[in-house]
């Protein structure tokens, strides 16, 4: 146990002595928590829907009331929360408010809005009919 204890002095000594050896520490225990910091913040740590704003469409304005009807055919089962079907957004800015019905391949038909309110639908997948219908003037919240 004397051994032991004789080591790790010398060492504690040397690292404080020898400034390349503090500073190549303070190097590694700062990579060490900045690399874990960056690379925790970026994982994804739940499993649901993911609240992001990207999608294909295809756009047309429309005013007052509208009824849309499309019928999805399949989908690619690219993960459980893919989604196919009909939006309506207040503007084609990211983040805008909108109302959708669509049909995921692990959960069926889905209705949801405004990135907070998700309701599950009748039917399983595709293929099926999907109607929305906007009744009223274009508004900043649907």
């Amino acid at each position: 146990m004397a051994g032991i204890a004789s080591t790790v002095q010398a060492e504690w000594t040397k690292m404080w002595s020898v400034r390349s050896a503090a500073a190549c520490l303070l190097v590694g225990v700062g990579l060490t928590i900045g690399l874990s910091t960056l690379l925790g913040a970026t994982g994804k740590t739940h499993e649901g829907p993911y609240r992001t704003d990207e999608f294909s469409f295809v756009h047309q304005a429309v005013s007052g009331d509208a009824s849309i009807t499309a019928r999805v055919m399949s989908q690619d089962d690219t993960h459980e929360w893919a989604k196919a079907g009909i939006q309506v957004k207040a503007s084609l800015d990211s983040g805008s408010p909108y109302a959708a019905i669509m049909v995921t391949p692990g959960h069926g038909v889905r209705m949801e809005s405004a990135f907070t309110t998700d309701i599950a639908g009748v039917g399983d997948a595709s293929p099926t009919w999907l109607r929305l219908t906007r009744i009223g003037p274009a508004c900043n919240a649907l």
